[in-house]
């Protein structure tokens, strides 16, 4: 079963945010996407992927992620410990502009052999800019 984690990034601003498998898992050669929506099982929001097989371009034939189409340009998570499943995920500032504030629902795939199944799942709040909150802050009504 999946553990539930959390994230948050502030909206507008490029981040890496460190996402590790629990229990920690070797992942070596394991392809895995990101798909964050307003709500578990909506319209896909901001999507991410690492492969190290997959193949670019293919169809996704079962899962929560099934019919998807990965991107040839498949990118945006990068491996950073293959012996303990960590894992970045870079979230670029056109990834979350034009989003509201708030918490939005993420699962975190494994996409190897062609299937996808939920690693974990959690919430990635989005928070406003701290640049605005830094701004703003110097102001009273």
């Amino acid at each position: 079963m999946a553990v539930q984690q959390n994230m948050a990034v502030f909206i507008g601003e490029d981040a890496l945010v460190v996402l590790g498998l629990v229990p920690p898992v070797p992942v070596s050669g394991v392809d895995v996407g990101f798909v964050m929506t307003k709500r578990l099982g909506g319209t896909p929001l901001v999507t991410k992927w690492y492969t190290s097989g997959f193949t670019p371009g293919s169809v996704i034939p079962t899962g929560p992620t099934s019919g998807q189409v990965v991107p040839a340009n498949a990118s945006g998570i990068v491996l950073t410990d293959p012996v303990n499943g960590v894992y970045g995920i870079s979230f670029y500032s056109a990834d979350t502009s034009g989003y509201d504030p708030g918490a939005y629902a993420f699962q975190f795939l494994n996409l190897t052999s062609g299937t996808s199944t939920i690693e974990t799942t959690g919430f990635c709040v989005l928070g406003q800019s701290q640049v605005f909150a830094n701004f703003a802050s110097g102001f009273s009504v």
